[in-house]
């Protein structure tokens, strides 16, 4: 009986952890990343369908769209930790606040932001190693980018539509990542996230044009447009279109590694 009770005893703090552990639903890519990077997978209980990375996350119950919650599944899902870089409509935030369950939502839209929310979810989720590690690694990357620029001399447009023709301005993850290449964003003076048109880009005439869509064959459609082989961009074959585009234009744990990328690929290009 003796070493029962010493076994139960032994055995108490395990099951006290494990109950302690949230069950979180995740309406950001990111940040369902990022909770995997922390260690805290297990955790998930429910997701975005544009959630898709890491596979092992596709099995994970889907409770709405990209920052689009479906207020009924999420609620069915029993959450303690809702979490997100927005929600739309805003009115969502309120609806979900109401199911008396903690709602994160804090911007993400950088690596600066994106260290941020992994101080954030470190302590939330008690993950303080594992977040202590992915902020190293964050500002090993920084100090690696701010020793070289191997985009100088380089203006770029990054395109992020083609019909209609969508431009990145300043203060988007765009901007923050040719910022990073050391590469000067042609469009820094405009909105973060605009529509334009042809003869904006003509005008513009950047040195490189960065369009990542896979699966809509983007550069074909442009390239339909007359006009296309006038730009100094096609002409010096300096258009990026083969960098998977959610390492990119999702700031997550892959970020760090599509700048390295996208870095390698300003190193190849010869200047003029």
């Amino acid at each position: 009986m003796k070493q029962l009770v010493i076994l139960i005893c032994a055995l108490i703090p395990l099951f006290a952890t494990h109950a302690k552990d949230p069950r979180i639903v995740s309406f950001s890519p990111a940040l369902t990343e990022l909770v995997y990077r922390l260690d805290a997978g297990g955790m998930l209980a429910g997701r975005s369908s544009a959630c898709d990375e890491p596979e092992s996350v596709r099995s994970v119950p889907v409770a709405g769209g990209y920052a689009s919650p479906n207020i009924e599944k999420t609620a069915s899902l029993a959450p303690d930790l809702i979490i997100s870089d927005m929600f739309w409509p805003p009115e969502s935030e309120k609806v979900l606040r109401s199911l008396k369950t903690e709602v994160l939502v804090k911007r993400c839209d950088n690596l600066s932001d994106y260290r941020a929310w992994v101080l954030l979810l470190g302590e939330k989720l008690k993950r303080s190693r594992q977040a202590a590690e992915e902020c190293a690694r964050i500002d090993a990357a920084l100090k690696e980018f701010a020793a070289s620029a191997p985009g100088r001399g380089f203006r770029v447009v990054w395109l992020l539509g083609v019909d209609p023709l969508i431009a990145a301005g300043g203060s988007s993850l765009p901007d923050a990542v040719i910022g990073l290449c050391g590469a000067e964003n042609a469009a820094a003076d405009r909105e973060p996230y605009f529509r334009t048109s042809f003869e904006w880009l003509l005008k513009m005439d950047p040195d490189v044009i960065i369009v990542l869509h896979s699966g809509v064959r983007a550069p074909e459609r442009l390239a339909r447009h007359s006009a296309w082989q006038t730009l100094k961009a096609v002409k010096n074959k300096r258009v990026v279109s083969d960098i998977p585009e959610n390492t990119l234009l999702r700031p997550g744990p892959r970020l760090i590694d599509g700048i390295r990328t996208l870095r390698q690929v300003f190193s190849s290009f010869r200047k003029e």
